[in-house]
């Protein structure tokens, strides 16, 4: 008994039964810890490898190659390092506003672990998974631009208005309602893009036109354009009486331009300073090379009636006009940027199966209205202005013909690939 006291009081050597007591919970920790590890490193080879081929497949995918032979030969390449994975599934996605525009894929791999499976005979399964997706660069090439900055409707396709325009529609506002389309208009261009938002409150048909609001870097495709001028002093005057009265113009600045019978202009620039240029209905009015520049409050007014064909110069008519500028090879109709007309004063084509109107149209400082229907024949037409209101009458089928491309782009878009999940 004495020495059973003895014993229980005796503190020498308590080290070796603690030591013992604690040995499997500090073998457990270190085994923890080295399974831990095992299995970071699995999912970290697993996660690269399931990326990679994402990116691939999604590559692939914006060249309308075989995306899902990417994905497989690009996990392939790596079987070396996750042999003991496979791909469970690989699938086309939705990003963003896109559609099929993304790549997930889906690995998946077994494998026992060195310190669990001393004690558990079930392997370790690590599932990872990759999203990839894509969106081409393009060029916003646009041919109805509406320059304002923060008014709401500055671009308004109203009623069953058919607008085909083979390229694309942009409104530079910021407002949420920078572009309206109302009623049941049918468009199909190649973009319709705002820096703002896009309100279809209607029934509008888009078509496969890429619909995007709040896009970044929109600009005004002219905005470093000077407007040409010609001071010499001009007036307009018909010769000859009835059916037969007619009118030869040379270039040259005129207060004011309204036909009274059927008009020829030759080529050269013409200044309308302060008045309107206005067609009347039932005349026929042709120009070639010509380009028309509004100043001092000057507006534009051609009537549906008429019989217009106006061209404005190519490149190579410049030198004879007097130009030096290679960048107003196709402008139409120029509005000064110092004009005063204000969109009270808004100027109006109402076009018809016999408008041919070939080149560029640049108000930006007014609002154009256009209702009815006109033809390029020979270059893009382009309508850029502060403000655009389309008619419900309207019917384009295309703003350039076949092989022709538009002076400007209002912005662009960078592509990419990335990783976004």
């Amino acid at each position: 008994m004495k020495l059973l006291k003895r014993l229980l009081k005796c503190k020498r050597g308590n080290v070796l039964p603690l030591t013992g007591l604690a040995l499997p919970l500090l073998v457990g920790a270190a085994g923890l810890g080295v399974d831990t590890a095992q299995w970071y490193y699995w999912r970290r080879e697993m996660q690269f490898a399931a990326d990679q081929a994402a990116l691939a497949g999604a590559y692939a995918l914006s060249q309308d190659k075989d995306w899902q032979s990417r994905v497989t030969a690009q996990f392939q390449s790596n079987r070396e390092v996750v042999n003991f994975a496979t791909v469970t599934s690989s699938l086309l996605s939705n990003f963003g506003t896109g559609t099929n525009n993304a790549v997930i894929v889906r690995l998946q791999g077994t494998k026992a672990l060195p310190f669990s499976s001393l004690f558990i005979r079930q392997a370790v399964t690590v599932r990872v998974a990759a999203q990839a997706a894509f969106r081409n660069g393009a060029d916003w090439n646009s041919c109805m631009v509406a320059t304002n900055l923060t008014e709401d409707g500055t671009i308004k396709v109203i009623g069953n208005a058919t607008l085909n325009l083979g390229c694309g529609m942009a409104a530079l506002s910021t407002s949420d309602s920078a572009i309206v389309i109302s009623g049941t208009a049918d468009i199909t261009a190649t973009s319709i893009i705002a820096a703002g938002g896009i309100d279809t409150g209607g029934s509008a048909d888009f078509g496969d036109a890429i619909v995007a609001e709040n896009v970044g870097g929109l600009s005004d495709p002219f905005a470093g354009l000077t407007p040409p001028t010609n001071p010499t002093p001009q007036t307009y005057k018909c010769t000859g009486t009835g059916p037969r009265a007619s009118a030869s113009l040379q270039p040259g600045t005129y207060s004011g331009i309204a036909t009274k019978c059927n008009t020829t202009f030759a080529a050269g620039v013409y200044v309308i300073d302060g008045g309107i240029f206005s067609v009347r209905s039932q005349d026929i009015v042709t120009g070639s090379g010509v380009t028309f520049v509004l100043k001092n409050g000057a507006t534009l007014d051609i009537n549906g009636g008429a019989a217009v064909t106006l061209t404005a110069p190519t490149a190579a008519q410049l030198p004879g006009m007097g130009i030096a500028d290679p960048r107003l090879a196709g402008m139409l109709v120029f509005e000064d940027k110092t004009s005063n007309a204000g969109r009270e004063n808004s100027s109006r084509i109402n076009g018809n199966s016999a408008t041919v109107l070939n080149g560029a149209i640049y108000m930006p400082k007014t609002t154009l209205n256009f209702n009815g229907t006109a033809k390029p024949t020979s270059q893009c037409l382009m309508m850029v202005a502060d403000m655009l209101n389309i008619g419900g009458t309207t019917s384009m089928n295309n703003f350039c013909p076949t092989g022709q491309n538009l002076q400007g782009s209002v912005g662009s878009q960078t592509g990419y690939v990335r990783l976004v999940a």
